[in-house]
């Protein structure tokens, strides 16, 4: 057995949007009614580079999409009691940046595609206000170990993903 020890950088926004909001901003900030794109990466196998990358760039752009989401919320409120606060994980992500990352480091799979996690405020009336959006950021836990293009490449997945939760939480959008 080896092991490593990394310090992870872990990142926290809070704005005053109702977490539905935030949500709902999000959603639609990965093309969430498009479907899991997660779930049709299952079937690529049997295509060509071209038209992977093809259909990921016709679904997703140079964004994010979304991959799957875990409610924590529909079991915690029965085991915790109706003022635990809702709480929601994304899988969000993009082969076309994983593969930046994963053509150098097939492990960095264990934090790709990305998590965001959504809480907001305790109690079951969902009328109160504010939202937490956190993430560990990718460059901080992938390891890069000398490596410049891997930095590089986490580098632009940290960014893309500082600017997606930036947008969600804003509490003016333009």
């Amino acid at each position: 057995m080896t092991s490593q020890f990394r310090t992870v950088k872990r990142v926290t926004y809070t704005t005053e949007l109702p977490i539905a909001e935030v949500l709902s901003r999000l959603d639609r900030a990965i093309n969430r009614d498009k479907g899991a794109y997660g779930q049709r990466v299952q079937s690529l196998n049997d295509k060509s580079k071209e038209e992977v990358e093809g259909l990921v760039h016709d679904v997703v752009g140079d964004g994010f999409t979304f991959f799957f989401e875990t409610n924590h919320t529909n079991w915690l409120r029965p085991l915790l009691g109706e003022n635990t606060p809702e709480v929601h994980v994304y899988h969000i992500g993009n082969p076309l940046i994983a593969r930046t990352i994963l053509q150098h480091d097939l492990i960095a799979g264990l934090y790709v595609p990305p998590k965001l996690f959504i809480s907001g405020p305790s109690g079951p009336d969902n009328q109160s206000k504010g939202t937490t959006v956190i993430y560990d950021v990718p460059s901080s836990i992938i390891g890069t170990d000398g490596n410049a293009e891997l930095k590089a490449a986490t580098k632009v997945l940290d960014e893309k993903l500082e600017g997606l939760v930036k947008a969600v939480i804003a509490v003016s959008v333009r």
